[in-house]
Parts: C-alpha cells; sequence; structure tokens
C-alpha cells in the first residue's frame, strides 16, 4: 500500500470511530452550544500552537455565528518563538488569566481544542484526558464547558 492510501486508510478509521463513539458527546455539545446561544451567551474557542488552527478555521468562516469568539493568545499561538510557546502553554495559571482577560462568565461556554496528552486548563475548564489514536498517533479533541459561576468571570456591566 502506498503512504497516500495508507493516510486515507488511517483518516477513515479515525473519522468511522468519531462516527461510532461519539454520536452522544457530539448532541450533548450542541445542547450546551443552543442553551449559550439561546441565553445570549458566547461561544469562546481556543486552541494552543497549531491546535489554534482549527479556531481559525471555524471563526473566519462567512457564516460563522455572531455570537464566536475566537480566542487568539500570541504566547501560546505557536506562530513565533515556537520554543517559548511550547512551555508557555503548560504554564499552571496561564489559562485562568486568559480567560479572565476574556470575561467567561454564565452562560458562555468555551470550546477548547487540544491535542493528545494535553488538557485545557483555562480558569478549571477540565476537559478530561485526550485517548489515542487508532495506530497510538495523537488527533484532535475538542472540550466543550460552562464557565463556573465565579466572580472571578462576572461579565463587566459598561
Amino acid at each position: 500500500m502506498k503512504a497516500w492510501q495508507r493516510y486515507f486508510q488511517t483518516m477513515n478509521e479515525v473519522v468511522e470511530k468519531a462516527y461510532n463513539t461519539q454520536g452522544e458527546n457530539i448532541m450533548k455539545a450542541a445542547a450546551l452550544l443552543t442553551e449559550c446561544t439561546k441565553n445570549d451567551g458566547i461561544i469562546h474557542m481556543f486552541g494552543c500552537g497549531h491546535s489554534g488552527l482549527v479556531t481559525e478555521d471555524v471563526f473566519w468562516r462567512s457564516a460563522t455565528l455572531a455570537n464566536v469568539h475566537a480566542i487568539f493568545e500570541s504566547a501560546v499561538s505557536g506562530i513565533n518563538e515556537i520554543t517559548k510557546t511550547s512551555r508557555l502553554e503548560k504554564v499552571e495559571g496561564l489559562g485562568r488569566v486568559i480567560a479572565e482577560y476574556n470575561r467567561l462568565a454564565p452562560p458562555d461556554v468555551l470550546v477548547c481544542f487540544f491535542q493528545l496528552r494535553q488538557q485545557c486548563r483555562y480558569g478549571g475548564y477540565g476537559t478530561g484526558r485526550a485517548r489515542d489514536g487508532p495506530a497510538g498517533d495523537s488527533f484532535y479533541q475538542c472540550g466543550v464547558r460552562r464557565p463556573a459561576d465565579n466572580s472571578a468571570f462576572q461579565r463587566k456591566k459598561n
């Protein structure tokens, strides 16, 4: 089998596995996003390094929902000083600073894209552990969470 055929076979296995196992999680995420939108909340999108490309892909679409806010944090974007970026994204507490700066508050949700063995630790947004792909390779996972009802996250009134 040629390399390109193995690539497509592997990608098809990943899609099939997601199709067969993630329906319930997709519906739960859809319910959270729907509830957020119905209640005038903001859907915040975030990813470190090249995981942020998924955020860009969602955000820059002409049909993006009006309540979608992409969090582009240059300190962890990976666009420059990549060695520093890869260390900064693991700093405990940095996520809280980013979350507070962006004023995440109920009924908002945070959609966090991350790679294998990373966790999105933004202000207590636990997303669980990533799992191995079909060949032990990394693949994207997404965590969707509501902000805690915490005074540190209360949106400032103008």
